[in-house]
């Protein structure tokens, strides 16, 4: 099971059996919740990324990133991972700045999961 930034939910019995059952099954629904990777990731706000080089981008998941969106870019150009940097993905993602037109510094928001 990955690691996840949602806490888990205490189980307390209460003997009432109704109260019980409430309790288990929003234990239950919080799991479910914990396991889908999207939701388990981390806001990085005002990245600045070089268009010229790779950015190591260091996400403090404690486990290798699953992907992550662009929230917002102050530039029209795409992110793109440098795989050929990409060394440890458990600690960092390497990201350029490009698009058609060339390569650009850009200042992104990325969720990383």
């Amino acid at each position: 099971m990955m690691p996840s930034r949602i806490a888990p939910h205490p189980n307390f019995p209460t003997g009432e059996p109704g109260q019980d059952i409430s309790q288990r099954l929003a234990g239950d629904a919080i799991r479910s919740l914990r396991e889908i990777p999207i939701l388990n990731g981390v806001l990085l706000e005002g990245v600045a990324l070089l268009g010229a080089s790779s950015t190591r981008v260091y996400h403090n998941l404690g486990r290798a990133y699953r992907g992550y969106i662009v929230v917002s870019n102050n530039k029209t150009t795409d992110i793109i991972v440098v795989e050929s940097e990409n060394k440890d993905p458990g600690k960092y993602i390497a990201l350029k700045s490009a698009n058609a037109s060339g390569t650009f510094n850009a200042t992104v928001s990325l969720w990383v999961f």
